[in-house]
């Protein structure tokens, strides 16, 4: 446990694994992972880093060649995976991110999936906030029944001003499940928010429950998604509301909890998509489901 920092922080990864681990309870203002990358080349189209990592020592940014790293300026190829992630009172769990507004740097190809996020307090607003390229989120479980206002199960968006001028792009968002208890009416709910410059995503078989709701703008997708997008099957936004999912345990603790039970809606009415196996390692086949864990 941690009282002044992340748990833990990687400032560039290449080819790498964050599996089977418990990382709870960060700093106040900090996160259970926060994943960062290399300065961005200006010489590559990036806009340098004015907080460049020690490698790349200076504003103007990198070389064009010789760049270190298996991701060439990139953070890339990391599976994070069969995590429980339980919070502190820090607004986002997982961030893979620039560390600020002021750095360029570039995240992508990155896999998340079969991990289990606990909020633990209202100030939590945000389970997975991403911001980069070729996102794959599955297969997870959001217990954010405390969480505050918007309660995001995923935030797919740039960080805001400095010298950030790319929009994340190319989300593929499968088979979660997620519950909130959040029931301040002055705030809205939202599984996945969006870049307000729209992005690329594929958001299929995600149920979603948030019955205490009262919020005009809650919806199952906050922005606009790039036209060519596929944002369903998923729960409608009136199910994320008003429909019981019909949960083994509601409101949901474990991932064993997310089982949706007989008569659900989430049964048989899912896509057929990227995933062959269930939070548990169970294997999948139509009709398919809706949600991480199969009835």
């Amino acid at each position: 446990m941690t009282t002044e920092s992340h748990v833990v922080r990687f400032t560039y990864l290449g080819q790498a694994a964050i599996t089977n681990n418990t990382l709870a309870h960060p700093g106040p203002t900090e996160q259970n992972i926060k994943l960062m990358a290399p300065g961005f080349p200006a010489a590559w189209g990036g806009a340098g880093d004015i907080d460049p990592n020690p490698w790349c020592p200076t504003a103007a940014g990198c070389p064009a060649v010789d760049i270190a790293g298996l991701g060439k300026g990139y953070t890339r190829w990391v599976e994070i995976s069969d995590n429980q992630f339980i919070s502190g009172s820090n607004n986002y769990m997982v961030a893979a991110a620039p560390q600020s507004q002021g750095s360029d740097e570039r995240i992508r190809d990155v896999v998340i999936e079969r991990n289990h996020f606990a909020a633990k307090n209202s100030t939590v607003s945000v389970a997975l906030y991403l911001d980069g390229f070729d996102y794959t989120v599955r297969n997870n479980t959001f217990d954010m029944k405390v969480a505050g206002g918007p309660a995001n199960a995923i935030a797919f968006i740039a960080e805001v001003g400095g010298n950030i001028s790319v929009a994340p792009d190319d989300l593929m968002a499968y088979n979660n499940s997620y519950y909130s208890g959040y029931a301040i009416g002055g705030n809205n709910i939202n599984f996945l928010q969006l870049n307000t410059t729209s992005t690329t995503v594929d958001v299929e078989n995600n149920l979603v429950y948030a019955p205490l709701s009262t919020n005009g703008q809650t919806s199952v997708i906050y922005g606009t998604p790039k036209a060519g997008s596929i944002v369903a099957p998923n729960s409608t936004t009136a199910q994320m509301k008003t429909v019981d999912p019909l949960y083994a345990v509601t409101p949901p603790v474990n991932p064993s909890d997310f089982k949706p039970g007989t008569g659900s809606y989430a049964i048989g009415t899912g896509a057929n998509v990227p995933v062959w196996t269930d939070f548990f390692g169970l294997p999948i086949s139509a009709p398919y489901d809706m949600g991480a864990v199969k009835h």
